[in-house]
């Protein structure tokens, strides 16, 4: 197995021409092939499915993205997000189960990240991210590995408190989104889930009624509940309010204390940690052991100085270990985060590297365990532009956005015979002055016309034509958007 895996390694894919790739393949049993692919890494998959349309079709059968899924559940890594400035930038690496003492890793960025996203990220849920930024009425779920993301539809807001939480249910499936209002007083005005699946996503308002509180801390799913601390008015302590979002009902569970909680995934339980105002060194540590009894386990022990000094809670691993991580500063050479054993009372410093970049910047840094790397998307309708294909036949014409990663290739469809749901497909690629352009349409001629995302507004605006038959491309200046030069504007091109 060992001599096949080194036969099919990246490099020999990437020279040999697609006619040998398609000759190998058919000696390789179908089987062989699959277990080939599933030990190589993420973002060479995406590099694959261009080799040709058998590797494609193996590459994007569910066979082997559930075979695929499995085995990066077994080999979870560490998801770094970066906040510089107003940008993101998403890094990954192995997320050691045992680590020596000064180890070292080597953190890569995911390939595209787009400068318009929200940068206010949430945990990650089966190979999923879900971004927000309700001031600009803007919800993203993306996933690191593919590059292919979706965009919320927009709930019409009545209150300016609000803010939505991601979720993922194991046993239907399914991601969800929950999306909350709150009055001036603190009680829950409205509250709306959406479900990411195949077709339109629509929001659904729920009646199940809420009690009055106000978030006060990060959340954190566990086996499809939703977990966040809040306080409620007129009491001085704490409460944790949980949504389960397979039946999609509230609760809330007691827990002592007044001060601000870190909840984290306890080997599929509940953990939170509360801030010790008097000494960081003291260790607290709460266990949710039964829900509806409102029972927590407690722990406490004494950290050494350099685990606790300039570092936070942000999770532990499977093996009990408790995880600290910097938040922010200013990024000195290496990058560290520790793992503290609970049992064994000592601790392993693990040096991470590849933020040379960010050196001396300012940068939140948002680190996350257990990132589960899924080369699966759900396919939305949202995903796909609607538009004409040729005006003279009045034919449906469908683009699928390509991944991130595939930014040249144009995969158009049209519909040839509705009553037979009758497709033709047909495949380009784009020079590289056209990536990072949305289509919006097609002329009577068969040109596709290609309009810049939101943006801050370029001088001169200009759109794209390009010409399928003769693979050109020209540019057409648009003048008469001056006044709105340097201002982030949607603009949308008919």
């Amino acid at each position: 197995m060992k001599n096949v895996e080194q036969h099919f390694s990246e490099d020999l894919l990437i020279t040999q021409s697609s006619n040998s790739v398609r000759n190998y393949s058919y000696l390789i049993p179908f089987e062989i092939l699959i277990d080939i692919f599933s030990r190589v890494p993420a973002r060479s998959i995406a590099r694959f499915r261009c080799v040709s349309k058998l590797w494609e079709s193996i590459l994007g059968s569910p066979d082997f993205t559930e075979l695929f899924l499995t085995k990066s559940v077994a080999r979870p890594r560490l998801l770094f997000a970066l906040e510089v400035g107003k940008e993101l930038f998403v890094f990954s690496s192995p997320q050691p189960q045992n680590p020596d003492e000064n180890s070292s890793l080597v953190a890569t960025p995911y390939k595209y990240f787009p400068k318009d996203f929200p940068i206010n990220i949430c945990p990650p849920l089966n190979g999923l991210v879900f971004l927000q930024d309700l001031k600009r009425k803007l919800q993203v779920v993306y996933n690191p590995v593919t590059g292919e993301s979706i965009t919320l539809p927009e709930v019409t807001a009545t209150t300016s408190f609000k803010r939505s939480y991601f979720g993922f249910d194991p046993i239907s499936k399914k991601w969800k989104v929950l999306y909350m209002e709150w009055s001036r007083n603190g009680t829950p005005k409205s509250t709306y889930v959406l479900t990411l699946k195949t077709g339109k996503c629509l929001w659904r308002k729920i009646q199940d009624p809420v009690f009055p509180h106000t978030p006060r801390c990060d959340e954190i799913c566990i086996n499809g509940v939703l977990y966040y601390g809040a306080s409620v008015k007129g009491s001085h302590h704490y409460t944790i309010v949980c949504f389960d979002f397979r039946i999609e009902k509230f609760g809330r569970i007691k827990i002592n204390g007044d001060h601000k909680w870190t909840l984290f995934n306890c080997k599929g339980k509940l953990g939170a940690h509360q801030y010790n105002l008097w000494g960081y060194e003291k260790l607290t540590l709460w266990v949710l052991e039964d829900a509806e009894k409102h029972k927590w386990s407690q722990s406490i022990c004494i950290l050494p100085s350099i685990v606790y000094e300039k570092n936070m809670i942000v999770g532990m691993t499977s093996s009990g270990e408790i995880v600290f991580s910097p938040y922010a500063g200013y990024l000195s050479n290496i990058f560290y985060i520790f793992f503290y054993n609970i049992e064994r009372k000592t601790y392993t410093r693990v040096n991470i590297k590849g933020f040379e970049e960010f050196k001396h910047q300012f940068t939140l840094v948002h680190t996350f365990l257990d990132f589960v790397e899924n080369i699966k998307f759900p396919i939305f309708l949202n995903a796909f532009s609607v538009f004409h294909c040729n005006c003279i036949f009045q034919y449906l014409g469908v683009h699928h956005y390509a991944a991130w990663y595939r930014q040249e290739e144009l995969v158009l469809y049209v519909l040839e015979d509705a009553g037979k749901h009758k497709w033709s497909k047909s495949i380009c690629i784009l020079p590289p002055i056209v990536h990072n352009n949305k289509i919006v349409g097609m002329t009577c001629t068969g040109e596709i016309v290609f309009s810049p995302y939101p943006c801050y507004l370029p001088s001169p605006f200009y759109i794209f034509f390009y010409n399928i038959e003769r693979k050109t491309c020209t540019r057409v200046n648009i003048k008469g958007f001056e006044e709105f030069q340097h201002h982030f504007t949607f603009a949308y091109t008919f």
